[in-house]
């Protein structure tokens, strides 16, 4: 019996319905979640939803220009606010209510989302673009008029400010501090604020032929680009020509053609969803029909930018039962090189921290399963018999990966670090956690060293310690400064989250081993910037102050 249940081979569309419920929906938010208030005996509920992944949402639009070329697209983007304190909140059997509020939110957004979906020549599409942020697509015919009633039902659905309560609105709860013992409290859900007081950004596929290749190129890799970023490309490739040469020798993605190679490919790097495709595919007799199948479920499947297949980070969590050792390899400064330089270097930075990992693993690679979130890199060894000596091999190789080139100069910190698991173990999201902050702790470590070891400064570039803005906004002296690895670290702690990062790094200057002289400077630097971030969504006109103050301080 076929699967149709008529004897006849099932339709290719039959097919890809089944295959979208696998891999199409975001598996964080496509489950059901549960929260304990203080004191409760019956918990919160929050059923299952169904959102698109950050590569379904893009798979869907790329599916769209491949018949439609000069097709009109619209992304708006946007994230929680204050989502850390939602994340916080645990109850006494460790339910985060970050997960609580993540399925309310993402139920809302596909309602908004489904007030549209009706129209004729018209697609509507919402999705989870990574963490607390998500988006919603537009295309087809449509015009700018369909994109600012979707705003205004944001608006009506997410306001800043609200003095009863709507049953439009969504709530969450947060925790009121970072102590232990801080209070847990019910909170409107609200947007997260951009540029201004905007908290949607809305980004539109370029008209112009050059723009639109660099729009395109990048929505193939997983990124959605507005005209800012596309504009730092454009200088850094002045010609359209020059671009097509990057792109040419960039290309990543895997060059498996035939039926059994894709295949094979998907069950070796995704097992579970592999044998059901397989499975699937049994009832299909055309190989061109096969390969469509395919070649659809490697789109949605993939971490474009890597251009290989790599669990979601939702998905590697979930399998942390079946891991016998975790690792991590966290790249920072990612973000700090997409804004001060381009998406370009920093998408380079994280390809070259993958192939030393596939390099440094060689044909051990399938034994391992990897997940990637930005440029943090984990790595499960599975729980079933390994040859002798498997895991020292296997650390070796990772910790050998100590950074990450940037420039001749410049080279980026590669945090490592690595947990052993318990098949008895209770909490193994903890334990994830735990690396994630072994990891990071690594960082900071190396921040100290860095700001705090002694240069000879001639020329343009400043000693990270001092965190200076050159003085003139045009000058060839701040150019080459926000080039330099001084002003990457300056952009890391004069940010939108300077308050936690400097916490991170007091709590980290409090220890014994920082107690000379020596860190004098760098206390009082990372003091000012946790006062003076304190409690605040840092404006840009709030992160130039905080700047001029500690610049002020410090000459």
């Amino acid at each position: 019996m076929t699967e149709t249940g008529r004897g006849e081979p099932s339709s290719v569309s039959e097919i890809k319905s089944k295959i979208a419920n696998l891999i199409c929906y975001d598996p964080g938010i496509n489950q059901r979640r549960e929260f304990y208030l203080q004191k409760s005996i019956q918990p919160l509920i929050e059923e299952p939803v169904q959102i698109y992944t950050r590569s379904a949402l893009l798979a869907e639009n790329l599916d769209y220009f491949k018949e439609n070329p000069n097709g009109q697209l619209t992304i708006l983007k946007f994230d929680i606010a204050n989502f850390h304190a939602a994340d916080l909140a645990r109850d006494e059997k460790g339910n985060s209510a970050g997960d609580l509020v993540l399925n309310r939110f993402a139920r809302r957004i596909n309602e908004i989302a489904s007030e549209h979906k009706d129209k004729p020549k018209i697609k509507v599409n919402s999705g989870r673009y990574g963490g607390d942020e998500f988006a919603i697509s537009i295309f087809g015919d449509y015009s700018d008029e369909l994109i600012n009633q979707l705003k205004r039902n944001f608006d009506e659905s997410f306001p800043q400010e609200a003095w009863a309560r709507n049953p439009k609105f969504v709530y969450g709860y947060f925790k009121k501090g970072l102590d232990t013992g801080a209070l847990i409290e019910e909170q409107r859900v609200r947007l997260k604020k951009t540029r201004g007081d905007e908290t949607i950004e809305v980004i539109k596929r370029p008209e112009a032929e050059f723009e639109r290749k660099i729009f395109d190129y990048f929505l193939g890799q997983g990124l959605t680009l507005n005209t800012v970023e596309i504009s730092k490309i454009k200088k850094k490739y002045s010609t359209s020509i020059a671009f097509d040469k990057y792109i040419a020798e960039n290309e990543n993605r895997q060059s498996n053609v035939g039926v059994k190679d894709k295949l094979d490919n998907i069950i070796k790097k995704h097992p579970r969803i592999g044998k059901e495709i397989q499975r699937l595919l049994s009832t299909v007799h055309d190989d061109r029909e096969k390969l469509e199948i395919l070649s659809y479920s490697e789109e949605r499947l993939f971490d474009r930018l890597l251009g290989d297949i790599v669990l979601s980070p939702s998905e590697f969590i979930a399998n942390l039962p079946g891991y016998k050792k975790i690792y991590c390899l966290d790249l920072k400064l990612i973000k700090e090189l997409n804004d001060n330089l381009s998406y370009i270097d920093g998408d380079l930075a994280i390809r070259d921290l993958w192939k030393k990992i596939k390099n440094g693993l060689g044909e051990d690679l399938g034994k391992v399963e990897i997940s990637r979130r930005g440029g943090s890199f984990f790595i499960g060894i599975k729980n079933q018999p390994i040859f002798p000596g498997a895991i020292n091999k296997f650390g070796q190789a990772l910790t050998s990966i100590k950074s990450v080139k940037i420039d001749e100069q410049n080279s980026l910190k590669v945090g490592f670090a690595s947990v052993d698991l318990d098949t008895n173990e209770k909490f193994y999201t903890q334990k994830f956690g735990e690396l994630i902050f072994s990891a990071e702790n690594q960082f900071y470590l190396w921040l100290v060293d860095y700001l705090t070891q002694e240069r000879k400064t001639n020329g343009p570039i400043y000693p990270g310690l001092d965190f200076v803005f050159p003085q003139s906004d045009i000058s060839e002296r701040r150019r080459l400064y926000f080039r330099s690895l001084d002003g990457l670290v300056n952009h890391f702690f004069i940010s939108k989250r300077a308050f936690r990062r400097s916490s991170i790094m007091l709590n980290l200057l409090k220890k014994q081993d920082f107690s000379s002289s020596k860190y004098d400077r760098l206390k009082s630097a990372i003091e000012l910037i946790n006062k003076d971030s304190f409690g605040k969504e840092m404006s840009e006109e709030g992160l130039k102050m905080l700047g001029n103050t500690v610049v002020a301080a410090l000459l």
